[in-house]
């Protein structure tokens, strides 16, 4: 199994800056070099939004449209900067030849920048990037009342990703953003991690002569926020909304204490959503796709399921499918395992024949580093997942049952809810929870205006 995480080598400029570097000599077809610029710090460190706010004042300040240009007509390619809830990012993919001039580039753009963007023209851009991600308000809604009936004191995930709520936006300044910068864009918090047929003594080389190098020791590296916030039982179980679509949606999440193994929980997802397609996809015809996920907040896994083209006239029957399924997981018929060793066989399978692509190595790289500090060989990652039982899975599956979830149903015109879901009307369930009191069903039409 072709294993390029497993050649990752470390190293530390006397700067301070981090330096990952995998040698891919035996890729005698790869003749260019990638770069990722990683910031130790994303949504979690400044607020929400004010990492992607710089993101966006780093990139439009250095001119990225130039950088772009050059690098595509030699067949390259950039990332003009990526932000999540743990890291900001920029890099690009370059032939050798000028890896090094690149290099000193991305280095003024990311340590130098004066920012002198205009902000308030930049508030445009990153208000359309949030409709565009939440299509309507409503849609952005719904992702803020799942995470207020799992989270104490309303802590949303689906903003704090990286975009930020639009309040949050509009009240950006440029002081704000000048801060964060300076706290955070430093040497100390910064790692490089790069990939291509130069070593790592060729790329120090290379980085040690670079601004990379030559900058003062600065900064330090930023400190991992633990959440205030608190998971709770949700009190929601279940719910329906009316909403202007043309097909029905089922979605199902809960919050979980990270107990279990990352892998545990990765196999428990892939298995439920095989069983879910199986039943209610391929045998029954009841929806059009299903999905189960899993995000890592360190603090807490999430675990979600989701349907979606749901007929109006067989919501009951999906719903009484999906319970059906619940009970005979509680009863040992599924979740075998037979089905366990599929999808492990499935994994090894995955990992045997992966085309790697050098932007696939450095940002699969760029991930352990961020959340493990080190690079896991994909051979170590596979070991553990093959070490995980069916009482770890199952463990973790159980977590999803009807019962520990808030259950959401998104009913398209004319469609009913099954029959023990009531309607709630968004709005006004929202603003219950935030008075701290325990939301009603919509009754007799009752529509309170309410925006986030």
């Amino acid at each position: 199994m072709y294993d390029p995480k497993s050649k990752f080598e470390k190293h530390v400029l006397p700067s301070g800056v981090e330096v990952w570097a995998a040698c891919l000599s035996d890729r005698p077809d790869i003749q260019r070099q990638a770069l990722s610029i990683a910031i130790h710090s994303g949504s979690f460190h400044g607020g929400r939004g004010l990492a992607h706010f710089t993101e966006h004042g780093v990139a439009t300040t250095g001119k990225f449209d130039k950088v772009i240009e050059e690098i595509n007509l030699e067949g390259g390619g950039v990332n003009c900067g990526r932000t999540s809830v743990w890291q900001t990012t920029y890099g690009f993919l370059t032939p050798l030849d000028r890896f090094n001039e690149f290099v000193e580039r991305f280095c003024g753009y990311v340590l130098k920048s004066d920012l002198s963007f205009d902000v308030e023209a930049e508030k445009k851009i990153i208000l359309s990037e949030l409709y565009r991600k939440f299509e309507t308000v409503s849609s952005a809604n719904h992702q803020i009342f799942y995470y207020q009936c799992l989270l104490k004191d309303h802590w949303t995930p689906a903003y704090s990703r990286g975009l930020g709520t639009p309040e949050f936006i509009n009240a950006v300044t440029p002081d704000k953003v000048l801060e964060f910068y300076a706290k955070h864009y430093t040497p100390a918090n910064i790692s490089l991690i790069t990939a291509g047929p130069m070593t790592i003594a060729e790329v120090v080389g290379v980085l040690g002569q670079s601004g990379w190098g030559r900058e003062p020791q600065r900064g330090q590296r930023a400190t991992e926020p633990k959440l205030d916030r608190e998971l709770k039982e949700s009190p929601v179980k279940a719910c329906a909304f009316e909403e202007p679509i043309d097909a029905s949606k089922f979605f199902s999440g809960v919050a979980v204490s990270p107990l279990a193994t990352k892998q545990a929980v990765r196999l428990a997802s892939d298995i439920l959503e095989g069983i879910f397609f199986k039943r209610l996809r391929m045998e029954k015809n009841l929806i059009y796709g299903v999905g189960c996920n899993w995000s890592n907040y360190r603090e807490f896994y999430e675990l979600s399921v989701g349907f979606n083209g749901v007929n109006a006239d067989r919501i009951q029957e999906a719903h009484d499918e999906y319970q059906r399924v619940w009970s005979e997981i509680g009863e040992g018929k599924l979740l075998t395992e037979e089905q366990l060793a599929q999808v492990k066989k499935g994994f090894v399978n995955a990992a045997r024949y992966n085309d790697w692509t050098l932007s696939n190595i450095v940002d699969f790289a760029e991930s352990d580093i961020v959340f493990n500090g080190r690079v896991e060989p994909d051979s170590e990652y596979l070991q553990k997942m093959d070490a995980a039982t069916l009482d770890e899975v199952r463990q973790v599956a159980i977590n999803l049952h009807p019962e520990k979830c808030f259950n959401r149903w998104m009913l398209a015109k004319g469609a009913k809810p099954p029959t023990t879901v009531p309607i709630f009307d968004l709005n006004a369930a929202s603003k219950a929870l935030n008075e701290g009191r325990i939301p009603q069903p919509k009754q007799n039409g009752l529509s309170i205006d309410f925006e986030i």
